[in-house]
Parts: structure tokens; sequence; C-alpha cells
């Protein structure tokens, strides 16, 4: 299932603000003013800042258990 573009804008934006800004002093206005990213399109695929975390949490979970599939492999 292709992720939509505004969904990796998102995900993108928070870590880039990680670096500079402590997570927790991360709004969601920020958020949305760095990403370019209307609010509604916001909540349509996070239902606040904890489950947006959570995903990017997942997927770097996810990706790193393909990453060691594929070393075993080799």
């Amino acid at each position: 299932m292709p992720v939509s573009p505004s969904v990796v804008r998102i995900k993108q934006t928070l870590i880039d603000l990680c670096k500079v800004i402590p997570l927790e002093s991360i709004s969601v206005n920020l958020l949305l003013e760095k990403s370019k990213v209307s609010r509604t399109t916001f909540y349509k695929h996070f239902k606040d800042m904890d489950f947006l975390w959570h995903t990017i949490s997942h997927d770097f979970i996810y990706s790193m258990g393909h990453l060691h599939k594929s070393i075993q492999l080799t």
C-alpha cells in the first residue's frame, strides 16, 4: 500500500525537528507549519503527536527487522 506524500513529509519533518528541538517541545502547530501540511491532513492520518511518534518508531523497528533478515541471508 503506497504511503501518502503528506504522511512522508509529516514524519520526516518531525524527525528533522527532533534534531534541534526536544520532542516534548514540538507542537502540532509547529509541525504543520514546517511540513506545510494542513491540520485536517495531519488528523486524517494521526490521532495525536504520540501516535505519530509511535508510528515512526514502529517503521524504524520494522525496517531494522528487514535489514537483519537480509544480512542473515548473505
